[in-house]
């Protein structure tokens, strides 16, 4: 039997709770960008908002409209309604935050391996402002305030849909930070990805905790756990960025 497929779950904030949907659209352009860029083409990907955004021009790419009060944090409804749209097959389902990148072989590694689902456990955080990366994992002795990359961010890897639950799935996708728990509820025991899978972007302007004034926690995180320039400059090439800071 084929690997199941990737589906990645795109929510994206309302157009007019935004400073600048610009910027929004250019952090999109880069997530797409990661998602094209997979080695593995067995993916496909829906973005929901109250209003969809551009979108390249891929057929696994697919934008759905939600109609429906405005929310500031309503990642559930988004999630929510895209799998009530989607058919209740054997995929991997992702939540995937609207900026965050991913690196290429993570889809290979997902269908490579029977697993009922993966978690990611290594990756990175990014100051759009400068640049400057800060390494997610588990703590060591030299940091031993490393958090794990599911705990802080929501692109936090992939689950199967348990069939007739739809609450349960959502709570999967949605509660990131304690995925390792809840999953087993379901019967689904995860694997650790066994490399770094994915950056967190953040102080771009339009990020959650730009809005909730947590974004001096994350960039403090990033200074208190540094990459070495080595690990810097293979995690730029990865995800495709420049050096310096993000336009």
């Amino acid at each position: 039997m084929p690997a199941p497929h990737v589906l990645f779950c795109i929510p994206v904030i309302a157009r007019s709770l935004t400073a600048d949907w610009s910027v929004v659209e250019r952090c999109l352009d880069r997530t797409f960008g990661s998602l094209i860029a997979q080695t593995d083409p067995a993916w496909r990907a829906v973005v929901c908002g109250h209003e969809v955004p551009r979108l390249p021009n891929d057929p696994r790419i697919r934008g759905m409209a939600i109609d429906r009060p405005l929310d500031g944090d309503d990642k559930w409804a988004k999630i929510t309604a895209i799998l009530n749209d989607e058919p209740e097959d054997d995929a991997f389902l992702f939540a995937l935050d609207a900026d965050d990148l991913l690196v290429p072989q993570l889809v290979a590694h997902i269908r490579s391996e029977p697993a009922d689902g993966w978690l990611i456990t290594d990756g990175w955080s990014l100051d759009a402002r400068t640049g400057a990366l800060g390494r997610h994992g588990a703590p060591t002795p030299d940091h031993p305030k490393r958090a794990p990359f599911y705990k802080v961010c929501g692109s936090a890897g992939a689950v199967r849909r348990v069939k007739g639950d739809l609450k349960a799935t959502r709570q999967m996708m949605v509660r990131h930070f304690d995925l390792p728990e809840t999953a087993p509820r379901y019967g689904q025991t995860l694997r650790p990805i066994p490399f770094p899978a994915a950056a967190y972007l953040v102080a771009h302007g339009e990020n959650q905790e730009s809005r909730s004034g947590r974004e001096g926690d994350k960039l403090r995180y990033i200074a208190a756990n540094p990459v070495s320039p080595a690990e810097a400059a293979e995690a730029r090439r990865l995800l495709n960025l420049p050096e310096g800071k993000l336009d």
